[in-house]
């Protein structure tokens, strides 16, 4: 049984957002999070890849759900698009050697935000019901 080895760091996504470490985050239904640079404008942004086996219904859905957000306190869309992403395959049993595999991946491009609302719940606790009405 091959397993997929999430090593994306330095990959470029559609010819323009570089990928820049490890994850950042995971979302529901296996997104992934990445910090990127934006190469054309060399500004920070993030880079969310869905799975390979994501509905383009859903994925278009949350793409113009963000692109509807017009507030101070929420991340700005970039853009969404898919991306031909090759995954390595490692099979154990075959005496370590690397196989490939090639999916277009659907993904989500928005601002870069400082830290996460999981970041801020974990020093501060749960929001206050005022917390939550100034977002």
């Amino acid at each position: 049984m091959s397993r997929s080895i999430e090593a994306y760091s330095g990959m470029i996504v559609d010819r323009q957002y570089r990928l820049e470490g490890d994850p950042i985050g995971h979302g529901r239904a296996g997104t992934t999070v990445y910090r990127a640079l934006d190469t054309q404008t060399e500004k920070p942004v993030a880079v969310k890849l869905y799975p390979a086996h994501a509905q383009k219904t859903h994925v278009l859905h949350e793409a113009q759900a963000v692109a509807g957000w017009n507030h101070p306190n929420l991340l700005s869309f970039v853009w969404s698009g898919t991306t031909t992403i090759e995954s390595v395959l490692h099979a154990p049993l075959n005496e370590g050697v690397m196989e490939t595999a090639t999916a277009e991946r659907f993904y989500l491009v928005t601002e870069l935000a400082n830290g996460s609302l999981a970041d801020y719940r974990q020093k501060k606790g749960v929001l206050s019901l005022r917390e939550v009405a100034a977002v």
